[in-house]
């Protein structure tokens, strides 16, 4: 008896970049050629693939194989095959174990491009690249280079390999314009081949305006511009078009009272809310115009911001182990997360999630040793963030469970212990950061990759010591808790200026929230659906279908609860059939014309509007009268049925499928007349006769799959620990 060989060894001093030597000694020599061959397999370490056996090779006779033709810089395994002349007869192929993974050397440019993985267009000026890493850097890979090419603009961008990331959002491009996009890859010696798609950018809103400065605003308003008279205006913010169709209303939230106060600071404020106790937090759902209210009793309200109504009571200190602080309000998913201080043997802090009824409570993140300044719910790209005194964190809200899983830490966005309330910039995936010693606003990207100050043409700033902030057509209202600043522009200087509210507060401020639909978006897909597919039938198509992909840099918690539109055409007559409203990834469309053709598209779709349609899916229906039917393996045995899943028939229960007392489960089928071919999950073969209802297991081991030829009556099946295919007559 053989047993498992031991592996082939890597020889001394024998490794290329492109070659090696192997040394194997599991057989003795004198035992090789009766009846054994032995060839040599690799295999990539690190790509999905199966066991290959080495070309053109030769044993020398100190038991040495030389292996040649290798890819530089790759991980490898190698092992000896061992065929006997009657292999066919082995129910099962000898192999060594694997050698140890042994990488080749480095040499030259890359020879592989990266793999583009989508490219899109995000609106009139940017554009989003996604890849994967190409196979063979052939070296340490050191970067990706990123160029962005139209007619009369370029860009060109260099990303360390060390920044693990694998996307990018070019910005500051022209409206209805086509460009190149190449990602290639550079290790030490240069760049390798490119990989290169295009996009076209959708063309501008009307009235927006373009200009250099980071803020531009229509001319047709005075040099001097006040945040009461700017919301009109149009705004271009780092390139990204931004036009307002609504009048902001802020929420000011003072200790004892909330105001509901116009832009135009002459206006009078309506009170909305007020109460004895101290407020220690507020949050807005814009939406349905409801407001939250944390306060120092440890209660949290709801209340309605159009109307004083008596505010509702959703969170009491009977229901929770923390006093409630800072809110945010998940606008698309209708949950409410607050900040909570716990009291232990030391005071600690956590973020828990409700909905906005106060029901469902579960703890986000948990274990804060220091309190975060304040919180931000991002349900747009799938984020939480917070600032502590070790800076600006974000966590995915796909990861979290009643308390963030154990192999799941918060991301540091931005490590700095300067750092002030913030806003998010939800459609242009960013983060809006004061710097109290900087005395500025810096745009932080969602990984925090690109950091640009957005102030620093500011005329005497005061974002010293911001408590809470909002942005409103590109122009910042904040409090710093004494009193509550907006900001102007000045056209002509291009530069901004701060002035106060009139303080109607009769104490400190809280916070500063705008009530206006920008500041809590509805997402549009930016990506079509995938796969699309369809089974149709003779009058019936069963169409599905995979939700659109997010964006680079998006978390897996970011909203997609998508509707679907499907668009279904007769390609004969060019009727087209629409059909709306559908949620989930897939749909059944009646009343089709038999023996027709048919294309399918779908596209996602929100009340802020519709993305791309995917591409089309082409199928014929079936004439009338038609038989096919489909045989599939279910928990409850062999069932057929029609084409479209529908008609449902057990061929062979469950209870059938047994093998001395021991249940097994079809794993491949095909059929020959009234005789079905089974293989089952023990890798045996039956026939069964439907006619009859006679099962017989067929002298056939190993087996993974099978086939059967009807015009030549020959039976195929695979056995994949030889790695062979057998023909055999149906009639065997």
């Amino acid at each position: 008896e053989i047993g498992i060989p031991p592996a082939p060894a890597l020889v001394a001093d024998s490794l290329t970049a492109t070659s090696l030597r192997l040394e194997w000694k599991g057989i003795d020599i004198e035992r090789r050629g009766g009846g054994l061959s032995y060839l040599v397999q690799w295999k990539y370490e690190e790509l999905a693939e199966t066991w290959q056996y080495c070309r053109n090779q030769s044993w020398a006779e100190n038991d040495q194989i030389l292996v040649e033709n290798l890819q530089p810089y790759t991980k490898y395994r190698f092992r000896v095959a061992l065929l006997l002349k009657s292999t066919q007869h082995n129910p099962e192929l000898i192999v060594s174990a694997p050698s140890v993974v042994i990488r080749t050397l480095a040499a030259g440019l890359p020879t592989s491009a990266p793999v583009i993985v989508r490219a899109v267009a995000v609106d009139s000026c940017r554009a989003s690249v996604s890849w994967e890493p190409g196979p063979f850097p052939n070296g340490p890979l050191l970067s990706y280079v990123l160029r962005l090419q139209g007619a009369d603009h370029s860009q060109l961008k260099d990303i360390p390999a060390s920044e693990n990331t694998d996307h990018y959002m070019f910005q500051n491009l022209k409206p209805n314009k086509n460009y190149s996009i190449s990602v290639t890859m550079r290790n030490g010696v240069g760049e390798g081949p490119p990989a290169v798609t295009y996009v076209t950018t959708t063309p501008e809103p009307a009235g927006t305006f373009r200009r250099g400065a980071d803020y531009n605003l229509s001319t047709k308003f005075s040099k001097t511009i006040c945040a009461e008279k700017i919301v009109r205006s149009l705004t271009q913010i780092r390139g990204i078009a931004v036009k307002d169709t609504q009048q902001p209303i802020l929420i000011l939230g003072g200790q004892h009272v909330v105001m509901k106060q116009d832009a135009d600071m002459l206006d009078d404020p309506s009170v909305v809310y007020e109460n004895t106790s101290t407020i220690r937090g507020i949050a807005i759902h814009v939406a349905s115009a409801q407001l939250f209210i944390s306060d120092s009793f440890g209660y949290v309200y709801r209340t309605s911001i159009t109307k004083r109504t008596k505010p509702t009571v959703i969170l009491s200190p009977s229901q929770v182990n923390f006093k409630p602080l800072s809110l945010s309000v998940d606008w698309l998913n209708l949950h409410l997360y607050i900040l909570g201080e716990v009291k232990h043997a030391t005071t600690v802090w956590q973020i828990a999630r409700c909905n906005l009824d106060g029901r469902g409570l579960t703890v986000a993140v948990a274990g804060f040793l220091t309190r975060p300044t304040h919180i931000e719910v991002d349900p747009y790209n799938g984020y939480l963030f917070w600032v502590t005194r070790g800076g600006l964190y974000r966590l995915d809200l796909a990861d979290i469970s009643n308390g963030v899983k154990h192999e799941v830490q918060p991301y540091l966005i931005l490590e700095d212990v300067n750092l002030g309330a913030f806003t998010v910039d939800h459609t242009n995936f960013r983060l809006l950061v004061p710097h109290h010693i900087q005395n500025t606003v810096i745009s932080v990207s969602l990984d925090g990759r690109e950091v640009l100050d957005l102030r620093a043409n500011t005329q005497q700033p005061k974002f010293k010591n911001v408590v809470s902030l909002a942005m409103v057509n590109g122009l910042f209202y904040w409090t710093n808790g004494e009193e509550v600043l907006i900001e102007g522009y000045h056209l002509g200087q291009n530069r901004y200026f701060h002035n106060a509210y009139p303080d109607r507060s009769n104490g400190s401020f809280v916070s500063v929230n705008v009530l206006m639909d920008a500041s809590q978006p509805v997402p549009v897909p930016v990506n079509p659906p995938t796969g699309v597919q369809a089974v149709l039938g003779m009058e019936r198509a069963k169409v599905s279908w995979q939700a659109p992909h997010l964006l680079g840099g998006q978390g897996k918690g970011a909203w997609q609860n998508w509707s679907y539109e499907l668009e279904i055409k007769d390609e004969s007559t060019g009727e087209t059939i629409h059909q709306k409203d559908i949620a989930g990834s897939s749909h059944t469309v009646h009343n089709l014309k038999e023996k027709s053709e048919y294309s399918i598209k779908a596209a996602a779709y929100t009340s802020a509007g519709r993305g791309p349609w995917s591409t089309e899916f082409r199928g014929r229906t079936l004439r009338h009268g038609s038989h096919a039917s489909i045989l599939w393996s279910a928990n409850e045995g062999l069932l057929k049925s029609d084409v479209t899943g529908e008609n449902i028939d057990t061929l062979i229960y469950k209870a059938s499928l047994k093998e001395r007392e021991v249940d097994y489960h079809i794993v491949d089928v095909s059929w020959y007349k009234d005789v079905l071919y089974i293989v089952g999950n023990n890798s045996a073969l039956y026939r069964y006769n439907i006619t009859s209802h006679q099962k017989t297991k067929m002298n056939i081991h190993s087996v993974g799959s099978i086939a059967v030829d009807w015009i030549s009556k020959k039976l195929y099946w695979a056995n994949p620990k030889q790695q062979i295919v057998n023909k055999y007559s149906l009639y065997f």
